[in-house]
Protein backbone atom coordinates (compact mmCIF):
# COMPACT_ATOMS: atom_id res chain seq x y z
CA UNK A 1 0.00 0.00 0.00
CA UNK A 2 1.54 3.27 -1.09
CA UNK A 3 1.51 6.42 0.99
CA UNK A 4 0.25 9.41 -0.91
CA UNK A 5 0.45 13.06 0.12
CA UNK A 6 -1.57 15.57 -1.88
CA UNK A 7 -0.96 19.24 -1.22
CA UNK A 8 -2.94 20.97 -3.92
CA UNK A 9 -5.32 20.39 -6.78
CA UNK A 10 -7.43 22.27 -9.25
CA UNK A 11 -10.63 23.94 -8.05
CA UNK A 12 -13.69 25.14 -9.92
CA UNK A 13 -17.09 26.62 -9.20
CA UNK A 14 -19.64 23.84 -9.67
CA UNK A 15 -23.41 24.30 -10.00
CA UNK A 16 -24.37 20.70 -10.82
CA UNK A 17 -23.27 19.34 -7.46
CA UNK A 18 -26.23 17.45 -6.02
CA UNK A 19 -27.50 19.64 -3.21
CA UNK A 20 -30.48 19.69 -0.88
CA UNK A 21 -28.71 21.92 1.10
CA UNK A 22 -28.54 19.20 0.90
CA UNK A 23 -26.24 18.00 -1.85
CA UNK A 24 -24.85 15.06 -3.69
CA UNK A 25 -22.04 14.26 -6.09
CA UNK A 26 -22.16 11.51 -8.66
CA UNK A 27 -22.51 10.74 -12.34
CA UNK A 28 -26.23 11.57 -12.08
CA UNK A 29 -27.81 15.00 -12.29
CA UNK A 30 -27.54 17.12 -9.17
CA UNK A 31 -30.20 19.04 -7.31
CA UNK A 32 -30.42 21.77 -4.71
CA UNK A 33 -33.30 22.60 -2.36
CA UNK A 34 -32.84 25.85 -0.46
CA UNK A 35 -34.76 26.68 2.73
CA UNK A 36 -34.97 30.46 2.56
CA UNK A 37 -35.05 32.31 5.88
CA UNK A 38 -35.88 35.83 4.70
CA UNK A 39 -39.27 36.24 6.41
CA UNK A 40 -38.82 34.50 9.77
CA UNK A 41 -38.29 36.91 12.67
CA UNK A 42 -35.57 35.80 15.15
CA UNK A 43 -35.61 32.30 13.69
CA UNK A 44 -32.79 30.19 12.31
CA UNK A 45 -34.13 27.94 9.55
CA UNK A 46 -32.01 24.87 8.82
CA UNK A 47 -32.00 21.21 7.83
CA UNK A 48 -30.11 18.40 9.58
CA UNK A 49 -31.18 15.33 7.61
CA UNK A 50 -31.91 14.09 4.09
CA UNK A 51 -32.38 10.65 2.56
CA UNK A 52 -33.42 9.45 -0.88
CA UNK A 53 -36.50 7.19 -1.01
CA UNK A 54 -36.31 6.41 -4.73
CA UNK A 55 -34.92 7.96 -7.89
CA UNK A 56 -37.48 10.80 -7.77
CA UNK A 57 -38.23 11.49 -4.08
CA UNK A 58 -36.51 12.25 -0.81
CA UNK A 59 -37.26 13.05 2.82
CA UNK A 60 -35.57 15.94 4.63
CA UNK A 61 -36.04 18.01 7.78
CA UNK A 62 -37.07 21.63 8.11
CA UNK A 63 -36.08 23.08 11.49
CA UNK A 64 -37.27 26.43 12.85
CA UNK A 65 -35.06 27.42 15.79
CA UNK A 66 -36.55 30.60 17.28
CA UNK A 67 -34.60 32.83 19.68
CA UNK A 68 -35.69 35.41 22.24
CA UNK A 69 -33.25 38.06 21.02
CA UNK A 70 -31.34 39.01 17.91
CA UNK A 71 -28.00 37.34 18.59
CA UNK A 72 -26.71 33.77 18.74
CA UNK A 73 -26.38 33.88 22.54
CA UNK A 74 -30.09 34.53 23.03
CA UNK A 75 -32.31 32.05 24.87
CA UNK A 76 -34.19 29.52 22.75
CA UNK A 77 -37.93 30.18 22.62
CA UNK A 78 -38.96 27.21 20.49
CA UNK A 79 -37.60 24.48 18.25
CA UNK A 80 -39.94 23.10 15.57
CA UNK A 81 -38.96 20.13 13.40
CA UNK A 82 -40.88 19.14 10.29
CA UNK A 83 -40.33 16.06 8.15
CA UNK A 84 -40.77 16.90 4.47
CA UNK A 85 -41.36 14.38 1.71
CA UNK A 86 -40.70 15.98 -1.65
CA UNK A 87 -39.68 15.48 -5.22
CA UNK A 88 -36.13 16.37 -6.17
CA UNK A 89 -37.37 19.51 -7.90
CA UNK A 90 -38.57 20.77 -4.50
CA UNK A 91 -42.28 19.97 -4.91
CA UNK A 92 -43.57 19.08 -1.44
CA UNK A 93 -45.64 15.90 -1.30
CA UNK A 94 -46.19 15.72 2.46
CA UNK A 95 -45.19 17.73 5.54
CA UNK A 96 -45.41 16.48 9.13
CA UNK A 97 -44.79 18.48 12.30
CA UNK A 98 -42.93 16.31 14.80
CA UNK A 99 -44.64 16.61 18.18
CA UNK A 100 -45.39 14.68 21.37
CA UNK A 101 -48.49 15.61 23.38
CA UNK A 102 -47.71 18.40 25.86
CA UNK A 103 -43.92 18.04 25.71
CA UNK A 104 -41.73 20.57 23.93
CA UNK A 105 -39.13 19.01 21.64
CA UNK A 106 -35.60 20.34 21.17
CA UNK A 107 -32.41 19.40 19.40
CA UNK A 108 -33.84 16.43 17.52
CA UNK A 109 -31.27 14.42 15.60
CA UNK A 110 -32.67 12.49 12.65
CA UNK A 111 -31.50 9.26 10.99
CA UNK A 112 -32.65 6.63 8.55
CA UNK A 113 -32.29 2.99 9.59
CA UNK A 114 -33.70 0.43 7.15
CA UNK A 115 -37.14 1.80 6.22
CA UNK A 116 -37.52 3.88 9.39
CA UNK A 117 -36.91 7.57 10.10
CA UNK A 118 -35.69 7.85 13.70
CA UNK A 119 -35.63 11.09 15.70
CA UNK A 120 -33.77 11.31 19.01
CA UNK A 121 -33.36 14.38 21.21
CA UNK A 122 -34.70 16.33 24.18
CA UNK A 123 -38.32 16.65 25.32
CA UNK A 124 -39.31 18.79 28.27
CA UNK A 125 -42.26 19.72 30.41
CA UNK A 126 -42.24 22.89 32.47
CA UNK A 127 -39.90 21.34 35.05
CA UNK A 128 -38.40 18.10 33.70
CA UNK A 129 -36.17 17.17 30.75
CA UNK A 130 -36.32 13.79 29.02
CA UNK A 131 -34.72 11.99 26.12
CA UNK A 132 -37.24 11.09 23.45
CA UNK A 133 -37.22 8.73 20.48
CA UNK A 134 -39.85 9.00 17.72
CA UNK A 135 -40.08 6.65 14.74
CA UNK A 136 -41.76 7.20 11.36
CA UNK A 137 -42.03 5.04 8.26
CA UNK A 138 -41.08 6.30 4.80
CA UNK A 139 -44.65 7.55 4.25
CA UNK A 140 -44.14 9.77 7.33
CA UNK A 141 -46.64 7.86 9.41
CA UNK A 142 -45.68 7.99 13.09
CA UNK A 143 -45.11 4.47 14.42
CA UNK A 144 -43.91 4.89 18.00
CA UNK A 145 -42.72 7.25 20.72
CA UNK A 146 -40.44 6.30 23.61
CA UNK A 147 -39.42 8.56 26.52
CA UNK A 148 -36.42 8.05 28.79
CA UNK A 149 -35.11 9.80 31.91
CA UNK A 150 -32.50 12.44 31.31
CA UNK A 151 -29.69 12.49 33.87
CA UNK A 152 -27.01 15.12 33.52
CA UNK A 153 -23.40 13.95 33.55
CA UNK A 154 -22.02 17.29 32.40
CA UNK A 155 -23.40 20.79 32.03
CA UNK A 156 -25.16 21.75 28.83
CA UNK A 157 -28.22 23.74 27.83
CA UNK A 158 -31.26 21.66 26.93
CA UNK A 159 -31.05 22.91 23.35
CA UNK A 160 -27.43 21.86 22.85
CA UNK A 161 -26.72 18.15 23.09
CA UNK A 162 -23.53 18.43 21.09
CA UNK A 163 -22.55 16.11 18.28
CA UNK A 164 -24.63 12.94 17.98
CA UNK A 165 -22.60 10.24 16.22
CA UNK A 166 -24.23 7.28 14.49
CA UNK A 167 -22.98 3.90 13.24
CA UNK A 168 -24.90 0.99 11.71
CA UNK A 169 -24.71 -2.78 11.56
CA UNK A 170 -27.19 -5.08 9.82
CA UNK A 171 -29.08 -5.58 13.08
CA UNK A 172 -28.58 -2.34 14.99
CA UNK A 173 -28.15 1.41 14.94
CA UNK A 174 -25.81 2.92 17.54
CA UNK A 175 -26.21 6.55 18.60
CA UNK A 176 -23.68 8.26 20.89
CA UNK A 177 -23.82 11.83 22.18
CA UNK A 178 -20.31 13.27 22.22
CA UNK A 179 -20.89 15.79 24.99
CA UNK A 180 -23.04 13.95 27.52
CA UNK A 181 -21.77 10.34 27.76
CA UNK A 182 -25.15 9.01 26.58
CA UNK A 183 -25.75 6.17 24.15
CA UNK A 184 -28.75 4.49 22.50
CA UNK A 185 -28.89 1.10 20.77
CA UNK A 186 -31.76 0.56 18.29
CA UNK A 187 -32.91 -2.82 16.99
CA UNK A 188 -33.78 -3.39 13.34
CA UNK A 189 -37.43 -2.47 13.99
CA UNK A 190 -36.49 1.03 15.13
CA UNK A 191 -37.09 0.39 18.83
CA UNK A 192 -34.62 1.38 21.56
CA UNK A 193 -33.09 -1.88 22.72
CA UNK A 194 -30.79 -0.32 25.31
CA UNK A 195 -29.76 3.10 26.55
CA UNK A 196 -27.26 4.15 29.18
CA UNK A 197 -24.33 6.29 30.26
CA UNK A 198 -20.72 5.59 29.33
CA UNK A 199 -18.74 4.87 32.50
CA UNK A 200 -15.24 3.58 33.24
CA UNK A 201 -15.31 1.04 36.13
CA UNK A 202 -11.51 1.17 36.27
CA UNK A 203 -11.57 4.90 36.93
CA UNK A 204 -14.01 5.36 39.85
CA UNK A 205 -16.90 4.55 37.50
CA UNK A 206 -16.69 8.08 36.14
CA UNK A 207 -18.75 9.05 33.13
CA UNK A 208 -16.72 9.95 30.06
CA UNK A 209 -17.39 11.32 26.59
CA UNK A 210 -16.51 9.70 23.28
CA UNK A 211 -15.39 11.99 20.48
CA UNK A 212 -15.48 9.29 17.81
CA UNK A 213 -16.03 5.56 17.45
CA UNK A 214 -15.98 2.53 15.15
CA UNK A 215 -17.44 -1.00 15.16
CA UNK A 216 -15.57 -4.27 14.65
CA UNK A 217 -17.88 -6.22 12.28
CA UNK A 218 -16.38 -9.58 13.26
CA UNK A 219 -16.77 -9.37 17.04
CA UNK A 220 -19.34 -6.59 17.26
CA UNK A 221 -17.03 -4.76 19.68
CA UNK A 222 -17.33 -0.99 19.82
CA UNK A 223 -14.06 0.95 19.65
CA UNK A 224 -14.09 4.50 20.95
CA UNK A 225 -11.77 7.44 21.46
CA UNK A 226 -12.29 10.23 23.98
CA UNK A 227 -9.22 12.27 24.80
CA UNK A 228 -6.91 11.16 26.32
CA UNK A 229 -7.90 7.48 26.08
CA UNK A 230 -9.20 4.84 23.70
CA UNK A 231 -11.88 2.39 24.84
CA UNK A 232 -13.28 -1.01 23.94
CA UNK A 233 -16.85 -2.18 24.65
CA UNK A 234 -18.79 -5.26 23.68
CA UNK A 235 -21.71 -4.95 21.25
CA UNK A 236 -24.03 -3.92 24.10
CA UNK A 237 -21.74 -1.09 25.26
CA UNK A 238 -20.53 -3.05 28.27
CA UNK A 239 -17.07 -1.78 29.22
CA UNK A 240 -14.11 -4.06 28.40
CA UNK A 241 -10.89 -2.01 28.52
CA UNK A 242 -9.25 1.34 27.95
CA UNK A 243 -5.81 2.62 26.99
CA UNK A 244 -4.26 5.99 27.72
CA UNK A 245 -3.07 7.92 24.65
CA UNK A 246 -1.07 11.08 25.23
CA UNK A 247 -1.84 12.14 21.67
CA UNK A 248 -2.41 10.46 18.34
CA UNK A 249 0.34 11.18 15.86
CA UNK A 250 1.01 9.82 12.40
CA UNK A 251 4.76 9.60 11.88
CA UNK A 252 5.13 12.08 14.78
CA UNK A 253 3.81 14.88 12.59
CA UNK A 254 0.00 14.88 12.50
CA UNK A 255 -2.44 15.31 15.37
CA UNK A 256 -5.93 13.98 14.66
CA UNK A 257 -9.26 15.54 15.58
CA UNK A 258 -12.79 15.83 14.20
CA UNK A 259 -13.25 12.32 12.81
CA UNK A 260 -16.60 11.71 14.52
CA UNK A 261 -18.14 8.60 12.88
CA UNK A 262 -15.75 8.70 9.94
CA UNK A 263 -14.34 5.14 10.16
CA UNK A 264 -14.71 2.13 7.88
CA UNK A 265 -13.47 -1.37 8.71
CA UNK A 266 -11.03 -2.60 6.04
CA UNK A 267 -9.22 -5.64 7.54
CA UNK A 268 -8.35 -7.35 10.81
CA UNK A 269 -7.25 -4.66 13.26
CA UNK A 270 -7.41 -2.03 10.51
CA UNK A 271 -9.84 0.85 10.15
CA UNK A 272 -9.88 3.59 7.58
CA UNK A 273 -10.34 7.01 9.18
CA UNK A 274 -10.95 10.38 7.56
CA UNK A 275 -11.28 13.85 9.03
CA UNK A 276 -9.43 16.92 10.17
CA UNK A 277 -5.86 16.82 11.43
CA UNK A 278 -3.05 19.26 12.14
CA UNK A 279 0.73 19.34 12.06
CA UNK A 280 3.50 21.68 13.10
CA UNK A 281 5.24 23.48 10.25
CA UNK A 282 8.84 23.48 11.47
CA UNK A 283 9.84 26.16 8.96
CA UNK A 284 7.05 28.66 9.66
CA UNK A 285 6.81 27.44 13.27
CA UNK A 286 3.04 27.35 13.24
CA UNK A 287 0.25 24.78 13.40
CA UNK A 288 -1.36 23.99 10.05
CA UNK A 289 -4.69 22.18 9.71
CA UNK A 290 -5.54 19.88 6.84
CA UNK A 291 -7.66 16.93 5.71
CA UNK A 292 -6.31 13.42 5.92
CA UNK A 293 -7.10 9.78 5.26
CA UNK A 294 -5.19 7.17 7.27
CA UNK A 295 -5.26 3.60 8.55
CA UNK A 296 -5.90 3.16 12.29
CA UNK A 297 -5.52 0.13 14.54
CA UNK A 298 -8.16 -1.17 16.95
CA UNK A 299 -7.05 1.38 19.57
CA UNK A 300 -7.89 4.04 16.96
CA UNK A 301 -4.22 5.00 16.73
CA UNK A 302 -3.04 6.06 13.25
CA UNK A 303 -0.46 3.67 11.80
CA UNK A 304 -0.23 4.54 8.11
CA UNK A 305 -0.96 7.75 6.21
CA UNK A 306 -2.80 7.41 2.90
CA UNK A 307 -3.53 10.98 1.83
CA UNK A 308 -3.02 14.43 3.32
CA UNK A 309 -4.52 17.55 1.79
CA UNK A 310 -2.43 20.51 2.90
CA UNK A 311 -5.14 23.13 3.15
CA UNK A 312 -4.78 25.52 6.07
CA UNK A 313 -8.21 25.44 7.73
CA UNK A 314 -9.98 28.01 9.84
CA UNK A 315 -10.31 26.69 13.42
CA UNK A 316 -14.11 26.39 13.40
CA UNK A 317 -14.15 24.13 10.32
CA UNK A 318 -15.47 20.71 11.32
CA UNK A 319 -14.64 19.21 7.90
CA UNK A 320 -16.53 15.94 8.43
CA UNK A 321 -20.27 15.80 9.14
CA UNK A 322 -20.98 15.89 12.86
CA UNK A 323 -23.51 13.06 12.89
CA UNK A 324 -22.38 10.71 10.15
CA UNK A 325 -18.75 11.51 9.45
CA UNK A 326 -17.55 12.05 5.90
CA UNK A 327 -16.15 8.66 4.85
CA UNK A 328 -18.34 6.24 2.88
CA UNK A 329 -17.88 2.82 1.30
CA UNK A 330 -19.52 2.71 -2.11
CA UNK A 331 -19.96 -0.02 -4.69
CA UNK A 332 -16.75 0.92 -6.50
CA UNK A 333 -14.51 2.35 -3.78
CA UNK A 334 -14.34 4.76 -0.86
CA UNK A 335 -15.61 8.34 -0.97
CA UNK A 336 -14.72 11.21 1.33
CA UNK A 337 -16.65 14.43 1.67
CA UNK A 338 -16.01 17.53 3.73
CA UNK A 339 -16.50 21.27 3.98
CA UNK A 340 -14.00 23.77 5.31
CA UNK A 341 -12.98 27.41 5.28
CA UNK A 342 -9.36 28.49 4.73
CA UNK A 343 -7.42 30.81 6.99
CA UNK A 344 -7.01 34.15 5.27
CA UNK A 345 -4.71 36.54 7.18
CA UNK A 346 -6.61 39.55 8.44
CA UNK A 347 -10.01 38.09 7.53
CA UNK A 348 -12.80 36.78 9.76
CA UNK A 349 -13.17 33.08 8.97
CA UNK A 350 -16.85 33.12 9.91
CA UNK A 351 -17.66 35.28 6.89
CA UNK A 352 -15.60 33.39 4.29
CA UNK A 353 -17.14 31.14 1.66
CA UNK A 354 -16.83 27.37 2.06
CA UNK A 355 -14.74 24.99 0.02
CA UNK A 356 -16.08 21.50 -0.60
CA UNK A 357 -13.70 18.56 -0.80
CA UNK A 358 -14.74 15.33 -2.52
CA UNK A 359 -12.34 12.43 -3.16
CA UNK A 360 -12.60 8.89 -4.43
CA UNK A 361 -10.27 5.97 -3.62
CA UNK A 362 -10.40 2.44 -4.97
CA UNK A 363 -10.56 -0.52 -2.59
CA UNK A 364 -6.73 -0.75 -2.63
CA UNK A 365 -6.74 2.88 -1.35
CA UNK A 366 -5.24 4.34 -4.51
CA UNK A 367 -6.53 7.81 -5.31
CA UNK A 368 -8.97 7.83 -8.24
CA UNK A 369 -9.68 11.57 -8.15
CA UNK A 370 -9.88 14.56 -5.82
CA UNK A 371 -11.98 17.71 -6.21
CA UNK A 372 -12.05 21.04 -4.42
CA UNK A 373 -14.55 23.75 -5.34
CA UNK A 374 -16.73 26.61 -4.12
CA UNK A 375 -20.47 26.10 -4.59
CA UNK A 376 -21.45 29.73 -3.95
CA UNK A 377 -19.02 32.54 -3.24
CA UNK A 378 -21.52 34.43 -1.07
CA UNK A 379 -22.32 31.44 1.19
CA UNK A 380 -20.67 29.57 3.98
CA UNK A 381 -22.00 26.09 4.74
CA UNK A 382 -22.07 23.73 7.69
CA UNK A 383 -22.97 20.18 6.72
CA UNK A 384 -24.69 18.25 9.52
CA UNK A 385 -25.73 14.99 7.87
CA UNK A 386 -24.46 12.98 4.89
CA UNK A 387 -25.21 9.67 3.24
CA UNK A 388 -24.01 7.79 0.18
CA UNK A 389 -26.85 6.96 -2.19
CA UNK A 390 -27.26 3.73 -4.16
CA UNK A 391 -25.62 5.33 -7.23
CA UNK A 392 -22.60 6.54 -5.23
CA UNK A 393 -23.85 10.11 -4.84
CA UNK A 394 -23.25 12.05 -1.64
CA UNK A 395 -26.43 13.60 -0.24
CA UNK A 396 -25.94 16.18 2.51
CA UNK A 397 -28.09 18.48 4.62
CA UNK A 398 -27.13 21.38 6.84
CA UNK A 399 -27.00 25.12 7.35
CA UNK A 400 -25.89 27.97 5.14
CA UNK A 401 -24.93 31.54 5.96
CA UNK A 402 -25.42 34.32 3.44
CA UNK A 403 -22.12 36.01 4.32
CA UNK A 404 -23.11 39.17 2.44
CA UNK A 405 -25.67 39.69 5.28
CA UNK A 406 -23.59 38.29 8.12
CA UNK A 407 -24.18 41.29 10.37
CA UNK A 408 -27.94 40.72 10.36
CA UNK A 409 -28.19 37.58 12.50
CA UNK A 410 -30.23 35.39 12.29
CA UNK A 411 -31.91 36.38 9.03
CA UNK A 412 -28.93 35.33 6.91
CA UNK A 413 -29.07 31.69 8.08
CA UNK A 414 -30.95 29.11 6.05
CA UNK A 415 -30.85 25.43 5.20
Amino acid sequence: MKEKLFTSYKWAICVSFMFLWTSAFSQSDGYFIHLNNSNLDRTVLTSNFATEINKDELIYTRIEHRFEGLNSESKTVSWLTKLIKSKKDGTILKSVLVESDSLELFDLNVYRFNDFIILNGIARSETVNYFISIVYDLDLTQLSTEIFPYVKTSYFEYTSLGSAMVKYTNERMYLVYESDAKYFIYDNEGKVEKTGTLRNPKNNNNAFNLQEYAIDPKTGDILGYGWPSSYRFDKDFNFKSYKFQDNRNTFDTQNWNKIYSGYEYIASDQYLGWGRCSYRDTVKKEIVMGLSLAIFNSDLEPVENISFIDFNLEESSDVSCRTTGGLFKGTDGYYTFGEAVPIIPGENGHVQSSYFFVSKYDFELNTVWQRKFIFRKDYRYLQLHAELTTDNAILIAGENWDISKATHWPYHIGG
